[in-house]
């Protein structure tokens, strides 16, 4: 089995020389080289590796656990060169089910729910909006829609469920093949439970986990420098993200651990800010991002990037956060798996 590399058409360009190099200098064979979704912007870019048979492995696990079988239809919107189209590819190689992979649309996801009749599919938050502004109904033969790649706005699930989407939550990392815990949604809070593979480890309130099927390396490559780290089977990755703990394995998820800032001495994560919002005016995740502004004062102040007009003040006075602009843009940029890019538009 040789290697397979899935990066978009410009890193490709940009980065395949050095990789290979970096392969030959390594004698790494037989596995996938997966580009981060978070990292690939222009002059730096994040390569996880795994060997096959672990993304392989972790694809049997995820069949079996939501019965996907030779007789389930996969219908992929995600791309393939990211970690969460490329795992519906496999699921599907690995169960010898019928799979079905188009480019996302409304209308040609529509048309595809009634003629391909898929038993399976993955969304991202910003597609499920999509789906539920047009009010589109699933297929009858649809088993499980999972959702992950970013908040779950709680209006959003709701509209969702009632529109009758088996809406199966998602959380995960690429660096872990994708998916560490899945829960089927509810109306209620979403409480999440880790999969009995993976490991944690607490230091400090600083959580480390590792799985069966972690990566076998990561490739740095900037501008003008390159770096591998190799990973042994037994190591321990730190958790990027604030997770609230329940039990040992439950929990509920805070927000990356780089979205926090200091308000009034205190550490507040974006999406907690965002989850605010969006609890107290109504406003839709996928209608707006906070960005931290660099500020000389002791406390960090937030930016408020949004489709539309809001009241600042009324933020302000409610959450006391220092919310230090508005800006409204027309549309919001994406990445090439959906999520929104969350850039200042004064620099980009």
């Amino acid at each position: 089995m040789s290697n397979e590399f899935f990066f978009s058409p410009e890193n490709s360009i940009l980065y395949k020389k050095r990789i290979d190099d970096i392969v030959f200098k390594h004698k790494i064979e037989n596995s996938y080289f997966i580009a981060s979704s978070g990292t690939t912007s222009k002059g730096f870019i994040k390569i996880f590796v795994f060997k096959k048979e672990k993304l392989l492995g972790h694809a049997d696990y995820i069949n079996s656990r939501f019965e996907i079988n030779k007789n389930s239809k996969i219908l992929n919107v995600l791309p393939t060169i990211f970690m969460g189209g490329l795992s519906l590819l496999l699921r599907a190689n690995v169960a010898n089910c019928d799979y079905n992979e188009i480019k996302w649309n409304p209308s040609e996801f529509y048309k595809n729910l009634n003629t391909f009749r898929p038993t399976h599919i993955s969304l991202v938050p910003t597609q499920l909006r999509r789906i539920v502004d047009h009010e589109i109904i699933p297929n009858k033969e649809l088993e499980v829609c999972f959702v992950g790649g970013a908040r779950l706005g709680s209006e959003l699930k709701v509209k969702a469920l009632d529109l009758g989407w088996p809406i199966f939550e998602t959380y995960g990392q690429t660096e872990h093949a994708s998916q560490l815990s899945t829960v089927k949604s509810n109306y209620e809070e979403t409480i999440f439970s880790f999969f009995e593979f993976v490991q944690i480890e607490n230091r400090n309130q600083e959580f480390y986990i590792n799985t069966p099927f972690s990566f076998d390396y990561l490739i740095e490559i900037a501008e003008f420098s390159e770096k591998i780290i190799v990973k042994k089977d037994e190591d321990l990755i730190p958790l990027n993200d604030s997770l609230c703990f329940l039990s040992e394995k439950t929990f509920k998820i805070n927000g990356r651990i780089d979205e926090f800032i200091k308000v009034k001495g205190q550490l507040v994560n974006l999406q907690f800010v965002e989850n605010e919002i969006n609890h107290h005016f109504g406003i839709n995740p996928q209608d707006f991002y906070l960005l931290k502004v660099d500020s000389l004062d002791e406390d960090d102040k937030i930016m408020m990037v949004s489709k539309e007009k809001i009241n600042i003040d009324k933020i302000k006075n409610l959450l006391g956060y220092r919310i230090q602009e508005l800006i409204l843009v027309n549309k919001f940029s994406y990445t090439h798996s959906g999520k929104i890019k969350k850039v200042n538009p004064l620099e980009s």
